[in-house]
């Protein structure tokens, strides 16, 4: 059963006045035509939605459940387009951004900070993923903004390039004056996870590889492998952005000359017919 929807503003006029000439003159058509609609509305849901008599008008119990479900919906309505035209100040927003460590906590979550307080009811939500399967996440609803390779980006997203992601190798202080094929020959390379080869694409974009000997070590986070790493329990690479601020620290010393390895990625999202200021901001802030 379908509820005929261009209807209900003449069944609302009518439940209002309770005179189907008053009602009429409210709606701006003729009495014949309120009294039609108010009659095809009563055939297409099978009920009787108000009586007639000497006295006037008046509602059934069916008319009073119709008047419900109308007022309900008319509240709804308020809601939904006040919370479309409602200020930045009041309105709470939440969005969600997917991507590796190395651009969530070592990209956005620094320039995040320029923008907080011009939209203080904006909740951000961060989704640390270094799987490939990240685009998945997007296409499922699952997030708004999504880093993938710029080859995965298809026709129906738009996009943008940002700044590639370098990576330097990275190991603790103590082993700085050690050779690097003596390290490549006898330490472990620290890895996010197994399917993770940032590392070995560092050591081979370099001619390396050939030099490394030894397992990885998988750690999932960059808490722990940097801890790791200061430990001297291997080396392994991090993104500029991480890493410089731990160097200045003397906390871990680049290999390799300080050279990196870079990555490139996009940011990704659907289109949307009308962008919020937020959503365009947040998009403009990632570079």
């Amino acid at each position: 059963m379908m509820i005929a929807q261009s209807q209900l503003p003449t069944f609302m006029a009518v439940a209002e006045l309770l005179n189907l000439s008053a009602a009429a003159r409210k709606l701006g058509i003729t009495q014949t035509g309120a009294t039609q609609r108010i009659k095809s509305l009563e055939q297409s849901l099978g009920a009787t939605l108000f009586t007639r008599s000497r006295s006037g008008m008046r509602l059934t119990e069916e008319g009073r459940l119709l008047l419900r479900y109308c007022l309900e919906v008319s509240n709804l309505e308020g809601h939904f387009f006040s919370g479309l035209k409602g200020s930045r100040e009041t309105r709470q927003v939440e969005l969600c951004i997917v991507g590796p460590m190395s651009l969530i906590a070592g990209r956005v979550v620094p320039r995040y900070r320029e923008i907080a307080p011009k939209w203080p009811s904006l909740n951000l939500k961060f989704v640390i993923d270094s799987n490939a399967n990240r685009l998945n996440q997007l296409k499922r609803g699952a997030c708004d903004l999504v880093f993938v390779f710029p080859h995965e980006v298809g026709l129906e997203l738009d996009s943008k390039l940002i700044k590639p992601v370098e990576y330097v190798l990275l190991a603790p202080p103590e082993w700085k004056s050690r050779p690097l094929k003596q390290i490549l020959e006898t330490e472990k390379l620290l890895a996010y996870h197994e399917n993770d080869t940032t590392g070995l694409d560092y050591l081979r974009t370099f001619s390396l590889l050939e030099n490394f000997k030894r397992s990885r070590s998988c750690v999932n986070e960059n808490v722990t492998l940097i801890r790791m790493l200061e430990l001297g329990l291997g080396f392994g690479v991090l993104p500029k952005e991480i890493a410089e601020p731990l160097i200045r620290e003397n906390r871990l010393v680049a290999l390799n000359q300080g050279r990196s390895y870079k990555i490139p990625f996009a940011l990704a999202w659907y289109p949307r017919r009308e962008m919020p200021s937020y959503f365009s901001e947040i998009i403009r802030m990632i570079k």
